[in-house]
Formats: structure tokens, C-alpha cells, sequence
């Protein structure tokens, strides 16, 4: 099975992106049942100031654990071009540099702080951007189809799901993240994955043995140099 560097076309992107929409809907109407006071958008009277800033920190907090979590697996990180019903994958690739562990100095805050230093993926980091995205952003997807609902006046789009309504409803602020995950994804990492592949695919196809080693002994070189 041909595999690319990791990063790319990883499980990672789209498990990280459903759970920060589960998890703000979640927590934002957990916030908002028990401590909600201020209506926050005159389309949702549900919606509340509090919810929308409890669902926020909740899911800050748990995205942040949750791509601690997965970057730990080579399930999630590796990619795979090709899938199959078979479970016959061995899962082990060349991480790429944030999906490994980076340890983060503590500065002593406290006098008697009980740590110095510690160990995070630096993939966090950009979970923590789409998470924030996600909780500020995506629920306006939300808003919108509520704004749709009531020019229509109807409840609900369909009753697919028990007790959470249709597609629709369940997947305004979804898609409104996945773009923004496509874009971010293909802003900061797709053009390096892009120039692996190509570089990839003209050394393997378009270069005999003879002159792949010699490329391959001018790079060693260059690298020695450095």
C-alpha cells in the first residue's frame, strides 16, 4: 500500500472537526438550559449569551484534549489512500513535525509550581483555531437556517434524528467548519504535500535508477554541507 508523508490525508482533520461541532452544540445547550439568562439572537430565542460562551471555553477546553489524544495514535495520523473493508492496514508511517510531542518550558509563576515543563503536540495548536472557529463562527450556520425556518414557519425541516430534527439541522454549522478546515488545511500544509508528491512522482517515474542515485547523492551532499 503506497502511503504519503503524515499530515496529510490523515483521519485527524475530519474526526477533529466532527467532535468540535458535537461537543459546542452539546455544551452550548447544557450552559444555556441550566445558567442561561440573555437572549443572544432574536431568530433563536433558545440561544443564550451564556450558553454561547460556556459551549465556547467547554470546547476549547475539550478539543485541546481530544487532539492530544488522537495524535497519539498512528490510527488517526497515518494516512491512507486507499481504503478497504479488510482491517489489514499496519498502521506506522513518518510522523510529520506536529504530530510529535514538543516540550513546552512552565515559567515559575508560582513558587512552589509542581511542574516545569510540558509535552504537547504542536497539532493542538491548530485544533485550538478550528476549535475557535467552530464555537464562534459555525453556530451563525445555525442562526441562518433558524432565520430560514421561521420565514417559512416551521419547526423543524424533517425528524430524521429523534430529538435533534433533520440533515439540515445537524449539519449547518458542520459544513460551515469543514470549509474552514479545507481552507485552513490547504493554506498552511497542502502546497508542502503538493511539492512531496511531485517531487515523489518525477524521481520514481521519470528517472531511471542510474540518475536517481546520482540525485540522490547530490542531496546527501547538500545535507552534509548544512
Amino acid at each position: 500500500m503506497r502511503r504519503t508523508y503524515a499530515l496529510y490525508f490523515s483521519l485527524f482533520w475530519l474526526v477533529i472537526s466532527v467532535i468540535i461541532i458535537r461537543i459546542n452544540n452539546c455544551s452550548s445547550y447544557f450552559f444555556g438550559f441550566f445558567f442561561g439568562r440573555t437572549s443572544l439572537i432574536e431568530l433563536s430565542p433558545k440561544k443564550t449569551l451564556e450558553g454561547f460562551v460556556g459551549g465556547l471555553i467547554f470546547t476549547l477546553l475539550v478539543t485541546f484534549l481530544a487532539a492530544g489524544t488522537l495524535a497519539k495514535y498512528d490510527y488517526f495520523v497515518c494516512p491512507v489512500e486507499e481504503m478497504s473493508l479488510l482491517p489489514n492496514y499496519d498502521f506506522h508511517c513518518e510522523r510529520h513535525d506536529r504530530f510529535i510531542p514538543y516540550r513546552f518550558s512552565i515559567p515559575a509563576v508560582f513558587p512552589f509550581s509542581l511542574l516545569d515543563h510540558v509535552d504537547l503536540y504542536p497539532v493542538q495548536l491548530d485544533a485550538l483555531v478550528l476549535s475557535l472557529f467552530g464555537s464562534v463562527v459555525a453556530p451563525f450556520g445555525g442562526f441562518f437556517v433558524s432565520g430560514f425556518k421561521r420565514a417559512f414557519n416551521v419547526k423543524d425541516f424533517d425528524d430524521l434524528i429523534l430529538g435533534r430534527g433533520g440533515l439540515v439541522a445537524n449539519f449547518d454549522s458542520q459544513l460551515l467548519l469543514g470549509t474552514f478546515t479545507y481552507v485552513y488545511y490547504g493554506s498552511f500544509f497542502s502546497t508542502i504535500a503538493k511539492v512531496i508528491a511531485n517531487v515523489n512522482s518525477l524521481v520514481l517515474n521519470d528517472l531511471d535508477v542510474e540518475h536517481q542515485i546520482k540525485l540522490l547523492k547530490v542531496i546527501e551532499k547538500n545535507l552534509e554541507n548544512k
